[in-house]
C-alpha cells in the first residue's frame, strides 16, 4: 500500500520523498514539488483512514481536517492542499520547516532573551486567532511549534484540536508534562485556560532550556504544580519575564489569564514596542538616504555599521558607512574585497568543519567510501542536515546580539552529536 500511494503521489508532481516522522495511523514526508507557485519543498501528511476507520482516533482526525481548512494565520503552519488517494489514504500537504522549537532549544547553549520574545509573541498570536475563531489546540508544545527557514515559529498539529463555544472539555489531550493541573485532578476542564498553561511552560522551557515539572506520576506532579515556580539557578532569568511565566502558571485556572491578557502583558509589548521603534528607526534611516541621494553637498553623519543575523564581525568592520569623499570605483572595490573576504573565511571554516569530520570516522574506524557502509553515509548525511537545519537559526540569532560565536565551539558541538549517534553507524 506504501509503494502505491509513493507512485501516485510522484504521478502528481511529488518528487525526492523521505520519511520525517509518523505515527501508528500516519505518515510524514518530505518531498521536492513544483505544484504549488514559489514553493519547491513541502511536507505531506498522509493518514491511512482505513486503519482509523474501527478507532476513537477517527473524531479528532476529522476535527483536524476540518479546522486545518479554515485557519490562515501567518503563524501557523499553513496547508496548501488536502485530498484522497485511492484506497482510502488522505493527504495533507503542508509548507516544509528545518525544525522544531524543542530541537533549537535543545541543540543550543541558550536562546537570547530578545528572540524568546519574538518567537513567544508569535506563538501567543497564533493561539489568540485560534481562541478568538472558537477553537482550542489542547495540545501546545515545543515540538509542535516548527521553525521556517527565516526562523519565525508556526503552530503545528492540530490532532486534539477542536471547536469550542463555551462548554468545558472532558478529555485528556496533550502531553502530560505540558498538562494543566486540573486535566489531573477533574473530569471537566476549560481548555482555553489550559492552552495559557501550555503556553506559560513553554516560555519556561525557552528561558531555561528546561521543563519546570518533570515526574511520570501523577499524584507526585499534582503536588509539584501547587508549589510555586522555580527557576535553575544557572539560567540568568530577567525578573518580568519570572513573573509574566509565574502569572501563566497559576494553579487556579480561574485566576489564571486568558490568551488576549497573555498578549497584552507588559512583558511582550515591551518587545512589541521595540520592534516598533526599529521599524521607525529604519524609516527615518531610508527617508534620509533618500535625501543624501538627492543633495550630494549634503553633509553625511558617521552611521554605525549593523551586524546582520550570520555575518562575520571583522568582515563588518571592514566595511564601515560613513561620510567619504571615495570614488564609485574605490567603494566598489572595497566591497568586492570585504565579500571575498568573507567567502574565504566560510571556505575556510568548512574545509576544518570536514577536516575534524574525517579524523572523528577514521579513529572509529568507520569507512565512508566503502559501498557496503550505505548507512554509515547515510546516517553521517542525517547527521550533517540535522545540525546545520537545528543549529542555523539559533546560531544566526545568537550573532547577532553577541557577535560571531567561536567557530571551535560549533564544530566541538558538531561532533559531540556525532559520537552520540555513532552507536547507531554500522562500522566495518
Amino acid at each position: 500500500m506504501k509503494i502505491h500511494i509513493t507512485e501516485v503521489l510522484r504521478s502528481m508532481g511529488f518528487t525526492s520523498m523521505l520519511n520525517i516522522g509518523g505515527g501508528n495511523f500516519s505518515t510524514v514526508k518530505l518531498a521536492k514539488t513544483s505544484r504549488y507557485p514559489g514553493v519547491s519543498t513541502v511536507a505531506i501528511k498522509i493518514i491511512e483512514c482505513q486503519l482509523l476507520a474501527s478507532s476513537v482516533l477517527s473524531i479528532f482526525f476529522s476535527r483536524e481536517l476540518s479546522i486545518m481548512k479554515i485557519v490562515k494565520h501567518p503563524h501557523i503552519v499553513h496547508v496548501y492542499e488536502v485530498f484522497e488517494l485511492p484506497g482510502g489514504a488522505v493527504c495533507i500537504v503542508m509548507e516544509a520547516a528545518s525544525a522544531n522549537l524543542a530541537q533549537v532549544i535543545d541543540n543550543s547553549n541558550g536562546i537570547p532573551i530578545r528572540i524568546v520574545k519574538k518567537r513567544f509573541s508569535q506563538i501567543v498570536s497564533a493561539v489568540e486567532y485560534l481562541h478568538n475563531n472558537d477553537i482550542v489546540h489542547r495540545d501546545l508544545k515545543c515540538d509542535n511549534v516548527l521553525l521556517s527557514a527565516d526562523g519565525n515559529g508556526k503552530l503545528a498539529d492540530f490532532g486534539f484540536s477542536r471547536f469550542m463555544t463555551g462548554e468545558l472539555s472532558d478529555t485528556f489531550c496533550g502531553s502530560l508534562w505540558y498538562a494543566a493541573p486540573e486535566l489531573l485532578i477533574s473530569n471537566c476542564y476549560d481548555p482555553k485556560k489550559s492552552d495559557v498553561w501550555s503556553l506559560g511552560i513553554i516560555l519556561y522551557y525557552m528561558a531555561t532550556g528546561d521543563l519546570p515539572f518533570k515526574c511520570h506520576d501523577n499524584i507526585e506532579l499534582s503536588i509539584q504544580h501547587r508549589e510555586p515556580v522555580t527557576f535553575p539557578k544557572h539560567c540568568n532569568v530577567e525578573e518580568e519575564c519570572r513573573i509574566f511565566i509565574s502569572y501563566m502558571l497559576q494553579y487556579d485556572p480561574q485566576n489564571r489569564p486568558s490568551v488576549s491578557e497573555v498578549a497584552q502583558h507588559p512583558w511582550l509589548q515591551s518587545f512589541q514596542k521595540d520592534v516598533q521603534a526599529q521599524s521607525s528607526s529604519s524609516s527615518v534611516s531610508n527617508e534620509k538616504d533618500m535625501s543624501t541621494s538627492e543633495n550630494a553637498s549634503a553633509p553625511c553623519p558617521n552611521v554605525e555599521p549593523v551586524l546582520e543575523a550570520g555575518a562575520s564581525k571583522e568582515v563588518v568592520e571592514e566595511v564601515e558607512i560613513g561620510c567619504s569623499d571615495e570614488s564609485p570605483h574605490t567603494a566598489g572595490k572595497r566591497a568586492r574585497d570585504a565579500s571575498n573576504k568573507w567567502l574565504a573565511s566560510t571556505l575556510k571554516f568548512f574545509k576544518s568543519l570536514l577536516r575534524r569530520i574525517k579524523k572523528l570516522f577514521r579513529r572509529n574506524n568507520y569507512n565512508m567510501h566503502d559501498s557496503t557502509s550505505a548507512t554509515t553515509q547515510q546516517q553521517c548525511a542525517s547527521d550533517c542536515v540535522f545540525f546545520l537545519q537545528a543549529s542555523a537559526t539559533s546560531d544566526s540569532e545568537h550573532n547577532s546580539k553577541h557577535g560571531q560565536r567561536s567557530k571551535r565551539q560549533i564544530i566541538r558541538k558538531f561532533l559531540q552529536h556525532i559520537i552520540k549517534r555513532k552507536q547507531k553507524v554500522k562500522p566495518i
